[in-house]
């Protein structure tokens, strides 16, 4: 099992530990989206695209400004969808797409998932929908063979094996969480679920 925690800068003490680079897609055009992710994404095993969303609540105050920009930039999720197509055999390295539940909704979730897998996309991650409501998307998404980033907001172990028992590869580890727990207290939690070898940690920080 790979388990995936988003980080934004090297963790030396903590094992296969990866920098993932985030870019918000539109924000400066479809030309400069297509030019900022073949630049993130150098020497880089995950990138995370960022669909913007008109009331980006559970970003940061950089990433809503980011969204607010990208907004001013018209486009609809097929020109996303194109754009990541058009770059797919580009570019190497694993596209996660970060999306709140209600694009893919608006969008219907079969047939989201179809043109998210189809474009190269390797994972999504919805950043507003529970852990226990995974199952309004997740289906569709297994039938296309693309993953969904479970999200770890708890630093229980019983929790935390349930994320990974439901997770293919991939968990985020939520910036809440991060708070709670040093970066050893983390480390030591893992130890203790068990059954994480070879595992890519990636923590937002």
């Amino acid at each position: 099992m790979l388990l995936l925690l988003l980080l934004m800068e090297k963790v030396i003490s903590m094992p296969n530990t990866y920098k993932i680079k985030r870019v918000m897609a539109y924000e400066n055009g479809k030309e400069g989206t297509i030019k900022d992710i073949k630049h993130q994404s150098e020497n880089e095993k995950y990138i995370e695209v960022l669909i913007p969303f008109s009331d980006p609540i559970a970003e940061s105050p950089e990433l809503q400004d980011a969204s607010v920009r990208a907004m001013n930039h018209p486009h609809t999720t097929d020109d996303i969808f194109v754009l990541l197509n058009e770059i797919k055999n580009e570019v190497s390295t694993r596209i996660i797409l970060s999306i709140y539940l209600n694009t893919a909704f608006a969008y219907g979730y079969d047939e989201f998932c179809k043109r998210a897998k189809e474009s190269g996309v390797y994972a999504l991650k919805i950043k507003d929908m529970p852990f226990k409501e995974r199952q309004e998307i997740e289906p569709f998404a297994q039938m296309y063979n693309l993953n969904v980033v479970h999200t770890l907001a708890s630093n229980r172990p019983e929790l935390i094996r349930e994320v990974l028992s439901v997770s293919e590869d991939l968990v985020y580890i939520s910036p809440a969480m991060q708070k709670k727990c040093t970066e050893n207290e983390l480390k030591e939690l893992f130890d203790d679920v068990g059954d994480c070898q070879g595992i890519d940690v990636l923590i937002e920080k």
